[in-house]
């Protein structure tokens, strides 16, 4: 038989899962919501104390926020590959910290911060419903995923970080929606929209799960099977009202293909079914592989500090936890723990999927939604397996696990209290050749470009997005559209505007034969320095072009990939706080 919930030995009235009985463990469950709800906090305000001048895509993300709501963006952040991801939801979202908080560039990590909670606890709400156990266990998980992220990367407001904890909430929100918990089914839509518009690497994971998960909510329990009353409604007002936010969410990318030639979901497609090289599923499975090793890779903030996914393959020695909770659930015949084994094993073949799809070679950033997909996976099943111990086993359990959340609560602000705020690097150059700029614009406009260089770029960016702020007009080239939005593009240089050229150091000559002089050199490294990171990044470039080039066995690309590491750790050191730049002017 079916394993009664934890609620019906704890005195309810009526021996369900009722969502307003409080054991004493989950008193402590709701104190470790408080302490990492004033963790986060604190992280909240220790990133608006440092100030953050952000850079690159980051820059862009600030940009677009700025426009809502007045120049509301139809689209989401621009793709490398010619197109943006599907929607502004991560704007939108975004647009009401940012707001409240002054609109200070840090109220963007303010926001990522307070989406990590949100995520935390309703993981932890609708796992409740299911099961009290299933609610510890899953509290603890979304924690460890946290800690497990460098300090500074939990304030990220990059758009792949969406999926840090959004991925496994995806996952817990469809098993909910499985097991009719009318929050979940609210969520659902609006959450599968979010994920999705954020970064389209995402739609494996949403389309898998909600595939997965709808029919067992509309037709297991309507047919008296799954071990829930069939007479439990499906929660179709709560789907209702989460499908029309869905719907509100969509019309500007609707509107954006219906307007635009081609729309960007044309470009999109034709992109992703090119003849572009794919990473394929063996290199995706031999990546999954790593998710259940020895330390998985869930729980490793290394493997998200290097730049690249791993190679070759480990022993998946922590599947044989979901494999046995499998076995022992099907013994009960716990039909809830079977549902949520196999909705969030579906999440995690979702990872093979969006992994595989992958154009080129696998940078770290897009596994990050795979951390919480795979820690949901290993919550369900460590949860299904304590379920059959004895009851009294079970409880000592669940307040073991409530008093480790709160430790794991206070540690995250233990670690928000040090930690620094992303692009650090770019900060110091940003400030310089902002400054530089502003007294020789002397209050005209400025014209914005860059020799395309990744640093350029990245330095160009926030140099448009701090003169935006304070108030000088900044533009760039028309075919950054896409990325900044029209109103900071123009055809060519406005009259009287000034010129400006961002380049790396050493393109004095290039400068010049372009018709610019040399306003503004920011170069805080020595000659010795400057040679050795040239030196490293052009070993570092070769290495990963034999990579691409698909040349040798599993074991060179193994080879291959600890040598890019090491010496992006050596470029890092030597480059340390510093990014060098030319600013070029052109009367």
């Amino acid at each position: 038989m079916e394993r009664e919930p934890v609620a019906a030995t704890e005195g309810t009235a009526d021996g369900r899962n009722s969502a307003w009985s409080v054991s004493a463990a989950e008193r402590l469950q709701v104190a470790a919501l408080a302490v990492l709800g004033l963790s986060l906090a604190l992280g909240a305000v220790r990133a608006m104390q440092a100030g953050w001048i952000p850079v690159g895509d980051e820059a862009l993300i600030e940009m677009r926020v700025r426009d809502v709501p007045g120049r509301l963006p139809l689209l989401g952040v621009y793709s490398r590959f010619g197109w943006s991801h599907p929607g502004p939801a991560q704007f939108l979202l975004l647009a009401l910290p940012y707001r409240l908080l002054g609109s200070a560039s840090a109220s963007l990590l303010a926001g990522a911060l307070a989406g990590h909670l949100f995520a935390v606890g309703a993981a932890w709400w609708i796992a409740r419903r299911v099961d009290r156990l299933v609610g510890v266990v899953m509290l603890v998980t979304f924690e460890i995923v946290l800690v497990a992220v460098p300090s500074d990367l939990v304030r990220s407001a990059w758009n792949p970080y969406v999926a840090l904890l959004g991925a496994g909430l995806m996952v817990v929100v469809a098993w909910g929606w499985a097991e009719r918990v009318p929050v979940a089914a609210m969520l659902l839509l609006p959450l599968s929209t979010l994920l999705v518009q954020a970064h389209v690497g995402n739609l494996p994971l949403v389309v898998m799960v909600v595939a997965a998960s709808s029919p067992l909510a509309i037709w297991w329990h309507s047919s008296g099977r799954g071990g829930v009353p069939a007479t439990e409604a499906v929660p179709w007002r709560a789907l209702g009202l989460g499908a029309l936010v869905a719907t509100l969410l969509w019309i500007p990318a609707i509107v954006e293909q219906f307007s635009a030639d081609p729309g960007n979901v044309t470009r999109m497609v034709r992109d992703l079914s090119g003849e572009a090289p794919r990473s394929g599923v063996a290199d995706a499975l031999d990546i999954g592989t790593h998710f259940f090793g020895w330390w998985p890779a869930w729980a490793d903030q290394r493997s998200l500090v290097q730049q690249l996914a791993w190679t070759g393959w480990t022993v998946p020695i922590w599947l044989v936890v979901p494999v046995l909770a499998v076995l022992v659930a099907a013994r009960r015949r716990d039909a809830r723990m079977l549902r949520g084994l196999a909705i969030s094993a579906v999440g995690v073949a979702s990872t093979v999927v969006a992994a595989a799809a992958v154009k080129g070679v696998v940078f770290s950033y897009l596994l990050v939604g795979h951390r919480s997909i795979v820690a949901v996976f290993m919550a369900v099943a460590v949860a299904t397996l304590l379920m059959a111990l004895p009851p009294a086993a079970t409880a000592a359990f669940s307040a073991s696990l409530s008093a480790v959340a709160v430790v794991l609560a206070a540690a995250i602000g233990v670690s928000q209290w040090s930690a620094t705020n992303p692009s650090i690097p770019f900060d110091a150059t940003v400030r310089a050749v902002t400054t530089a700029v502003e007294q020789q614009a002397d209050g005209s406009a400025v014209f914005i470009t860059s020799t395309g260089d990744d640093p350029s770029r990245d330095v160009a960016s926030g140099l448009l997005l701090q003169l935006e702020r304070a108030g000088v007009r900044a533009t760039t080239v028309r075919g950054e559209d896409w990325r900044m939005g029209p109103h900071r593009t123009s055809d060519g240089v406005p009259a009287g505007a000034l010129d400006v050229r961002i380049a790396p150091v050493g393109s004095e000559l290039m400068l010049a034969d372009e018709g610019y002089r040399v306003l503004f050199e920011y170069q805080p490294l020595d000659t010795d320095e400057v040679a050795s990171i040239e030196r490293l990044v052009a070993e570092r470039d070769e290495i990963i072009a034999e990579g691409e080039s698909g040349a040798g066995s599993d074991r060179d690309a193994a080879i291959r990939f600890v040598q890019i590491q090491e010496l992006i750790g050596q470029i890092d050191a030597l480059r340390a706080d510093t990014v060098s730049t030319l600013v070029g002017v052109r009367a």
